[in-house]
């Protein structure tokens, strides 16, 4: 298979799922950052490095670990990280800048733009200066 950015590909579709399908009648949101936690807790089973990277609350091995996952073959292990912190990111995309935007860095993830140009194309920033946003969220949903 091809190199895919995952945390785009099973992000989108874990935070889809978490909005839309699974907590959509949650008011204050606990049963979704239950699950969200639990996710990342799952790290240690698929992967030690990417956890302690996240939980260093470094910026650089953060964006490294984004980065990585930004250019590997899907595999149940990169799935699993991918669900976390590509639902944060995705969450966070929409929040920034909306549905429409979010639908048109999608298409270009769809026909295979790398995540750097497609952020740049679209939001017009590059990929490191998202993680940079996305970095204390992600954090925050670590605790």
């Amino acid at each position: 298979r091809e190199l895919q950015n995952i945390w785009y590909i099973e992000g989108s579709a874990s935070y889809f799922g978490w909005t839309l399908g699974f907590y959509p009648y949650d008011p204050s949101s606990r049963v979704r950052s239950e699950w969200i936690r639990a996710l990342f807790y799952q790290l240690k089973q698929s992967s030690i490095e990417a956890e302690q990277n996240f939980k260093s609350k470094n910026l650089t091995q953060f964006k490294e670990q984004m980065t990585k996952i930004s250019n590997v073959r899907n595999s149940p292990q990169t799935a699993s990280i991918a669900y976390w912190i590509g639902g944060l990111a995705t969450e966070v995309l929409i929040a920034l800048y909306g549905m429409d935007k979010f639908f048109v860095f999608a298409e270009q993830m769809r026909v295979g733009q790398d995540v750097n140009s497609s952020m740049q194309q679209t939001f017009g920033i590059s990929a490191d200066t998202f993680y940079e946003k996305l970095a204390p969220y992600a954090w925050a949903h670590m605790d």
